[in-house]
């Protein structure tokens, strides 16, 4: 079975890492694929007094992201256990998340919960929109 683990670098996102290597442990048949997806800006524009090259932005925060993976694919590492780990670049997150799920023959979606969006609940934005979205069942760590 492949399933699909969102990496944040959160606290919630790390338990579902947590989550998913416990599964890995248990059930030797399972691939785990690690992925984040690093903010995307294509603006320049701040304010009247203040511009901003978007290359240098996404430089950031590709390494920011990148970092994150990093820490979260060392948890499966350390443990011997094999994992992937994938970047995506820009987008919003459910919708890559759940693109790369389609196109990848993903299984199942482990996805921490932050739980910060008023207005989809107790669920956070990128949770509500997987959970909603999805086509394969999404497991909720909080």
């Amino acid at each position: 079975m492949k399933v699909l683990v969102a990496v944040d670098g959160s606290k919630p996102s790390l338990k579902a890492v947590e989550f998913a290597l416990n599964l890995a442990k248990e059930h030797h048949a399972i691939e785990v694929i690690l992925i984040t997806v690093a903010c995307g800006y294509d603006w320049t524009y701040v304010s009247d007094d203040v511009f901003v090259d978007p290359e240098k932005i996404n430089e950031a925060c590709e390494l920011a992201f990148s970092k994150k993976l990093d820490e979260a694919k060392k948890v499966f590492d350390d443990a011997g256990v094999k994992v992937k780990a994938i970047m995506i670049s820009g987008g919003d997150p459910a919708k890559e998340i759940l693109k790369y799920v389609e196109e990848n023959d993903i299984e199942r979606i482990i996805v921490g919960n932050k739980g910060l969006n008023p207005l989809s609940g107790l669920l956070g934005s990128v949770a509500y929109s997987i959970l909603k979205n999805a086509t394969v069942p999404v497991v909720l760590v909080k």
